[in-house]
């Protein structure tokens, strides 16, 4: 029995394998790429798309010399996430716990290991998916603190009022959609292809005069809208094929400090394009007990073991750094 170190980071790391992490809307549609580094700090180069052409030339003429483009480098030491919970499979093997003709102690032990590692990961991931709401929301990643965070610049927020409000009629969305989309390219080359709605807002632009006018006139060659809730809190409204959007309404909630708070302010719209953010993981340096050496972990996350005077705690650590591909290619409003 006491062979088997159910909390060794080995054992912890089989079980991660295992056990897939929770994926939750935004971060599914929005994260494109999370690649692992081997150093603590990551070096992060940005540059706005690059729309330079060249005259064409004969073929003994001389060429155009292309400058290198410009890039901000930048180094970050990702703060650290770590959702814990107290070690209780080892107690549970201790006492024997679970012995029945149906199962043993170990069994039991290590089940209950599996149910913490699952617990902590659907933390870690909820938080993950409010630093991007965080961002997307106000173009700066927060730190642990919220007091200080990274400012990525060239955010774009747009308060919406008078006849601009969508529940007026004489608004015009998609005008207004058309109009975000060219500066969002002139901008950055990009061209957003997602529009996160509230509810509320959703259901503005469905019933919007302008909206519906537009779907008589031109019938399927304007939109195809098809309302379906995909999951909780998330519905597909349709596409908007006069912009090559997809529309969705997503509404989710977050508890920090026993408080109950929207993920996203109410009213509000997120034009954006899908897959242009990356999770970057930071190197973990940790023990695997006070007396072992340190060691580098190379992964999105580990879990760790942590002695404690009363209880040892079961740590899930990660240092994910969330940025978009290039700044600026989003913008953030409120509707209504």
């Amino acid at each position: 029995m006491s062979e088997l170190n159910l909390y060794s980071t080995v054992t912890l790391g089989k079980v991660l394998d295992l056990k897939k992490p929770p994926i939750l809307f935004l971060w599914r549609l929005l994260i494109g790429a999370e690649p692992t580094h081997r150093t603590e700090s990551i070096e992060v180069q940005s540059r706005v798309g690059d729309r330079t052409i060249v005259p064409f030339v004969g073929r003994y003429e001389d060429g155009t010399f292309i400058r290198q483009g410009g890039f901000k480098t930048n180094l970050y030491t990702p703060q650290l996430l770590k959702p814990y919970t107290i070690c209780q499979g080892e107690n549970l093997l201790k006492q024997s716990f679970g012995n029945t003709v149906y199962s043993t102690s170990v069994a039991t032990a290590k089940k209950t290991v599996a149910e913490e590692l699952t617990k902590l990961r659907t933390i870690g991931a909820r938080t993950k998916q409010y630093l991007l709401a965080k961002l997307l929301a106000t173009g700066i990643l927060p730190s642990n603190d919220e007091n200080s965070g990274i400012d990525f610049g060239d955010f774009e927020k747009i308060i919406l009022t008078g006849n601009s409000l969508w529940t007026n009629p004489d608004s015009d969305p998609i005008e207004f959609l058309k109009e975000q989309r060219i500066k969002i390219q002139k901008k950055t080359g990009r061209v957003p292809d997602v529009l996160i709605l509230d509810p509320a807002v959703g259901s503005a632009l469905q019933n919007h005069p302008k909206m519906i006018e537009r779907m008589k006139a031109y019938s399927s060659d304007f939109a195809d809208m098809k309302n379906r809730e995909l999951e909780v809190g998330v519905a597909y409204l349709g596409r908007v094929l006069e912009i090559n959007t997809t529309v969705y309404t997503f509404v989710d909630f977050v508890t920090k400090d026993g408080v109950e708070e929207n993920l996203f302010p109410q009213n509000y719209g997120l034009y954006v394009s899908e897959k242009s953010f990356r999770c970057e993981y930071a190197a973990i340096v940790a023990r695997e007990n006070l007396q072992s050496p340190l060691t580098l972990h190379v992964a999105k996350e580990v879990a760790i073991k942590v002695p404690e005077k009363n209880a040892d705690l079961l740590e899930l650590q990660s240092a994910p750094f969330i940025r978009p591909e290039v700044p600026g290619s989003w913008v953030y409003f409120q509707a209504i």
